[in-house]
């Protein structure tokens, strides 16, 4: 079987300094858009947090696991 993993992309950063991409903000994983700095949390609404949050930057990986 396979399952997806969110793993740690990088350094902390601020929201401002984050890229475009997915990241982990207490113990949430939301989206910035590269579009103008938008955000989305994981229910789709926008994401209306400050530009200077510390941030972890996540990229998705599949992982081969046993039950």
């Amino acid at each position: 079987m396979k399952r997806l993993l969110m793993e740690p992309d990088g350094w902390p950063c601020t929201y401002e300094e984050c890229r475009p991409g997915f990241f982990v903000l207490g113990g949430d994983v939301l989206l910035k858009s590269e579009y103008g700095s938008q955000g989305y949390c994981s229910s789709g609404e926008a994401f209306a947090g400050s530009h200077e949050l510390v941030v972890q930057p996540v990229t998705a990986v599949w992982q081969e696991f046993e039950e």
